[in-house]
C-alpha cells in the first residue's frame, strides 16, 4: 500500500504544503511510499 493524494495542485500554496507534509508524515510513520497524482484538469472531470 501507498499513501496517495490527488489534485490539480495549482501552485504550492500553504494549503498544499500542509497536505503534502501530512502525506509525507503519515507515509513515513507507516514505512510506506507517498505519491502526489497531478491532473491538469479537476480530477472529477477524469475520474467518475
Amino acid at each position: 500500500m501507498n499513501f496517495i493524494t490527488i489534485g490539480t495542485f495549482d501552485g504550492v500554496h500553504l494549503g498544499h504544503r500542509r497536505l503534502l507534509a501530512e502525506l509525507a508524515l503519515m507515509s513515513r510513520a507507516a514505512a510506506m511510499k507517498s505519491l502526489a497524482l497531478y491532473f491538469p484538469v479537476p480530477p472529477r472531470a477524469v475520474i467518475s
